[in-house]
């Protein structure tokens, strides 16, 4: 059974389609659930009923948990899957949203689904109350992420040296260096796809990071596909007259803090 929809659809005509059905029971037009995290090529959607049949779920999706809180989220006790919550495909039908992402009108798509098979789909409907809730909560996502794209583009003008680091270098890094200068750690990175090699991305995971007050740039390939004349060509141009060394080599970076430092406190001098 394919784990994404693979059919285009549409929530306001509560369509279900023709994949989105439970991998145990098979039973079709159910709201459905998934283990988090997991990328979409290996989900087993499972309804309420084959994941824990002695939880009572509402119409809703929900239940109580063992803290007396109202979950959307269940624990699969017939399986070994663990975690799961819903699963609500995109509407192009080639994945499923993120648990904290999905849009207002797919969450109102799954809740009208039955639950049980003995139940009848409600039909869709958003109330006024929800879609001025849901405008308000995109226009404060627009306003994030114009701000983070604006701190980014400021960081990489800023930026007088690029560090090529994994995760585990970055941190020792920050471990061994963060007592001998303030080293302060600058949110929100992000993932730059440099372009596509055999249909595939190559992506470089970008963080940034003021220390000594000066702004550096650390980064890695973090894509499946690497290719590393490109990385190189995109430094080139990303971060042109910006030096840069690996995280062996990661002195070269402190003694450029120093220049810039000594030069600031000579200026300041005159």
């Amino acid at each position: 059974m394919p784990t994404a929809t693979h059919q285009p659809f549409t929530y306001e005509s509560m369509q279900v389609p023709a994949a989105y059905i439970c991998s145990r029971c098979h039973v079709p037009g159910l709201k459905l659930w998934r283990q988090y995290n997991t990328m979409t090529n290996h989900l087993k959607l499972v309804c309420a009923r084959c994941a824990d049949p002695k939880t009572a779920v509402d119409r809703s999706g929900c239940h109580k948990d063992r803290y007396g809180q109202k979950s959307d989220q269940l624990t699969d006790i017939i399986g070994t899957t663990g975690s799961l919550v819903p699963a609500v495909p995109t509407v192009e039908g080639d994945s499923y949203w993120g648990y904290t992402s999905v849009p207002l009108a797919g969450c109102v798509w799954w809740k009208a689904l039955p639950t049980y098979f003995d139940e009848a789909p409600l039909p869709f409907h958003i109330t006024p109350e929800e879609a001025e809730r849901e405008k308000r909560h995109e226009e404060m996502k627009r306003a994030s992420a114009q701000e983070s794209l604006r701190l980014r583009e400021e960081w990489r003008q800023s930026a007088i040296f690029c560090v090529e680091a994994t995760d585990a270098e970055h941190q020792f890094l920050w471990e061994r260096h963060h007592c001998m200068v303030q080293w302060e750690q600058l949110n929100p990175g992000e993932i730059a796809t440099i372009g596509h090699f055999k249909k595939k991305p190559v992506c470089v995971e970008i963080r940034w990071a003021r220390l000594d007050g000066q702004i550096v740039m650390f980064y890695y390939p973090c894509s499946s596909v690497v290719e590393w004349s490109w990385v190189r060509n995109w430094l080139a141009d990303e971060y042109k007259g910006r030096s840069s060394c690996n995280a062996m080599n990661f002195h070269h970076c402190l003694d450029e803090i120093r220049r810039k430092a000594a030069g600031a406190a000579g200026q300041s001098c005159r």
